[in-house]
C-alpha cells in the first residue's frame, strides 16, 4: 500500500487541515526529508517559528503517523503535508539510516491494521465514482491539483475585485485596531500619571494589583505585548533587593513611556507595533524582500525558559554568529588536522549554503546575535531545541524588520552531527589552534576578542548606543571578555546593614580578570559615576541578576574556572548570565 493524494484526502480530519497543510509544502519549511530503502518509512523536520522543528514520521505501508506538535487534530497539518509531498514526489526524500527517535516510535507503536488502512480500502471498493468526485472537489479547494483546467481558472477581473475587497477589509480592520490601541495607551498615560501623583514608593507596595489592572485594560485595547510586559513587571521587581526596586521600576516605566510616544509619532513603525501589539507571522518574515538574511554557522549561547502569568511558556534561544558561508574556503589547507570525511561533509555544507546565499540580492549585514522566541502552552511540556547550549547550527537566519535586529526565525538549516560539531569547535574554539595557528574562519570584527568591550566605559557606551536606537529595549545582548563568576559582597552593604542582611545580599558577580575592586557597576549608581571609574582601569565588575535559576553542581564548575568569554543580557541594572566559554570544558552555564 502506498500513499496517494486520495490517501491524504481520506485521512484528513477536515478541509481546514488540508488548507493548512498546503501552506507547509514549501521546501524551505522541510530542511530534512528522508526515507528508508524499502520506502515503507519516511520522516522529516518541519521548521516552525521557534528554534525547534517538529519531528514527523509516516508509515507508508499502513499509513501510520506521529508528530511532536501539540495539535489536537489527528493527523495534524504536518503529517498531511509530509504525506502530500511524498505522494507528489517520493524521490525528493533522501535515503538515510533510521534515526533514534523514529526507532523509539516504532518500538512503542501498535499495528493498527484495521484502522486507516481498512477504511481506505473499503472506501475504494465501494462507489468509486462518488469517491473520485469528493476527492476532486477537496483537491480543488486546496489547490492540490497542479493541472487545473482552463474552465476552472478564476476570472482575472473577479480575482482583482476580490483582492481589492480583501485589502479594503484589512485596512478597515487595521484602522479599528490602531484606534483601540491609541485609546488604550492614553489610558496607560493617565494610569502612569496617577502612580507618579501618589508616589512610586506606594506603587512598589501595590505593584501586582495595579499592573494587573492596567494590563487587563491594555489587553482589551489589543495592546497584548505591552500588556504582557507590564504584567511581568511585579515579578521582576520581587526578584531583586528592595533598595534597587525603585530604580528598576523607574527604568522600565520610562522605557514604556518612550514606546508610547513612538506609537503616537508613527503607529506603522514595525518595531513599535511588535512591542505593543503583536509580532509578524513567520511566513511574512520569510516572504519579505527586505528581510535581513544571514547564512552561516551559529552557536547556541543561552536558553531562557520562563512561565508567564498568561499561562504560556516563553522559550528564548540566543544564537551567536561564528562565520559566513565563505569562511570554509581554506578547509583543504588543514591537511591531516581533519579527516577526509569531515572535510567532505563541511565542503558539502558550504556548497549548499553558498547557493542559498547567492540567491539573496542584498549583501550580508553585520548582525552578531539572533533571538529565536517561541511561546507555547504549559500543558504541552518543555520543548527540546534543535541544538542544546553550546551546540552548533548551520542555518539561514531571517530577522524581523527592525532598526536593532535581534528576533529572528530559521528559514532553513543543515544537520550538524557529532563529528561535524567537533570540527566546527576545533575551527572556532578560542583555546585551540589549527592550521599552524591560522584560523580559516573570517570572524566579523564585532566577534573578535580585540573588539570585545575592554572597560566599563566602553560597555556602557555600547548600551547607551543601543538605547539611542531603541529606547524601549528590554535587554542588550553582549559578549564579555575573559573573566570569572565570583560570589562577593557589595561594598555598599558594609555599613548600615545587619549581619543577616549582608548574608542575604551575598550574590554572584562577573569580574574581569585582574579587575580592581573599586571599579564596580553598582545597581544604585548612575552611568556617569561608573564611566569616571572606568577611566582609571580597563577592568570592571558586573552584578548578576539575583534569584537567577541555579543548579549548584553546574554553578560550582563555573565558579572554579576562568571564562574566555561570557554571554550576558544587560538591562541597565543587572546582567543575566547566559553562558561562558572555557577553553577545555566548552560552554558552561547553570
Amino acid at each position: 500500500m502506498t500513499i496517494t493524494l486520495e490517501t491524504v484526502q481520506n485521512i484528513a480530519p477536515d478541509q481546514a487541515s488540508l488548507n493548512a497543510a498546503k501552506k507547509l509544502l514549501k521546501p524551505a519549511k522541510w530542511p530534512v526529508k528522508q526515507q528508508i530503502d524499502s520506502k515503507e518509512l519516511a520522516w522529516g523536520h518541519c521548521q516552525g517559528s521557534g528554534a525547534n522543528p517538529y519531528y514527523t514520521v509516516i508509515d507508508t505501508s499502513n499509513h501510520g503517523y506521529k508528530c511532536t506538535c501539540p495539535s489536537r487534530k489527528f493527523p495534524c497539518k504536518h503529517v498531511l503535508a509530509l504525506m502530500w509531498q511524498y505522494a507528489d514526489d517520493d524521490s525528493s526524500f533522501a535515503v538515510a539510516e533510521v534515526p533514534q527517535w523514529v526507532t523509539d516510535w516504532l518500538g512503542r507503536r501498535r499495528n493498527k491494521s484495521t484502522s486507516v488502512g481498512t477504511t481506505t480500502e473499503d472506501a475504494s471498493n465501494t462507489d468509486k465514482d462518488t469517491t473520485t468526485k469528493k476527492i476532486t472537489a477537496s483537491i480543488a479547494k486546496t489547490g492540490m491539483d497542479n493541472q487545473v483546467s482552463t474552465a476552472a481558472k478564476i476570472d482575472p477581473e473577479a480575482e482583482a475585485k476580490k483582492q481589492a475587497a480583501a485589502a479594503k477589509r484589512a485596512a478597515k480592520l487595521k484602522a479599528a485596531t490602531d484606534k483601540a490601541i491609541s485609546a488604550g495607551l492614553k489610558e496607560y498615560e493617565q494610569w502612569l500619571a496617577d502612580q507618579l501623583r501618589t508616589g512610586l514608593i506606594n506603587f512598589l507596595d501595590h505593584a501586582t494589583e495595579r499592573c494587573r489592572n492596567i494590563s487587563a485594560r491594555l489587553v482589551d485595547a489589543k495592546a497584548t505585548n505591552l500588556a504582557a510586559r507590564l504584567d511581568e513587571l511585579p515579578a521582576k521587581l520581587m526578584q531583586i533587593p528592595k533598595e534597587n526596586q525603585l530604580r528598576m521600576a523607574t527604568n522600565e516605566l520610562g522605557k514604556i513611556v518612550c514606546l508610547v510616544k513612538a506609537w503616537q509619532a508613527n503607529c506603522d513603525d514595525k518595531d513599535v507595533r511588535r512591542a505593543i501589539s503583536s509580532a509578524e507571522s513567520r511566513d511574512s518574515v520569510l516572504e519579505n524582500a527586505d528581510t535581513i538574511s544571514q547564512q552561516g554557522i551559529w552557536q547556541v549561547v543561552a536558553e531562557q525558559v520562563e512561565n508567564r502569568r498568561d499561562g504560556l511558556i516563553s522559550h528564548a534561544t540566543w544564537l551567536r554568529y561564528l562565520g559566513g558561508v565563505g569562511d570554509l574556503d581554506n578547509l583543504a589547507s588543514l591537511g591531516d588536522t581533519l579527516s577526509a570525511e569531515a572535510l567532505q561533509s563541511l565542503s558539502q555544507e558550504r556548497s549548499q549554503l553558498t547557493q542559498a546565499a547567492n540567491a539573496q540580492s542584498q549583501p550580508m549585514p553585520v548582525v552578531p546575535f539572533a533571538l529565536l522566541q517561541d511561546y507555547y502552552p504549559a500543558s504541552t511540556g518543555r520543548r527540546s531545541t534543535s541544538a542544546s547550549l553550546g551546540g552548533y547550527l548551520i542555518a539561514d537566519i531571517r530577522y524581523y524588520p527592525s532598526r536593532y535586529p535581534l528576533r529572528a526565525v530559521i528559514a532553513s538549516q543543515q544537520h550538524v552531527d557529532e563529528q561535524l560539531a567537533s570540527v566546527i569547535s576545533a575551527l572556532t574554539g578560542t583555546g585551540m589552534n589549527v592550521n599552524n595557528g591560522q584560523n580559516p574562519f573570517k570572524f566579523y570584527p564585532c566577534q573578535q576578542d580585540s573588539h570585545l568591550p575592554q572597560s566599563v566605559f566602553e560597555f556602557y557606551r555600547g548600551y547607551q548606543q543601543a538605547l539611542a536606537v531603541m529606547p524601549w529595549l528590554e535587554a542588550m545582548p553582549c559578549l564579555l571578555p575573559c573573566g570569572h563568576i565570583r560570589p562577593m559582597l557589595s561594598p555598599s552593604l558594609n555599613q548600615s546593614t545587619s549581619k543577616g542582611q549582608k548574608n542575604q545580599q551575598n550574590r554572584l558577580w562577573w569580574q574581569a580578570d585582574d579587575g580592581l575592586q573599586n571599579n564596580v557597576i553598582k545597581p544604585h549608581e548612575n552611568s556617569k559615576q561608573a564611566q569616571q571609574q572606568s577611566l582609571q582601569s580597563a577592568q570592571w565588575q558586573l552584578p548578576l541578576r539575583p534569584n537567577q535559576s541555579q543548579n549548584q553542581r553546574s554553578l560550582d564548575y563555573v565558579l572554579a574556572c576562568p571564562l574566555t568569554h561570557s554571554f550576558i543580557l544587560w538591562d541597565g541594572v543587572y546582567a543575566t548570565f547566559g553562558s561562558g566559554y572555557h577553553q577545555h570544558w566548552g560552554q558552561l552555564s547553570w
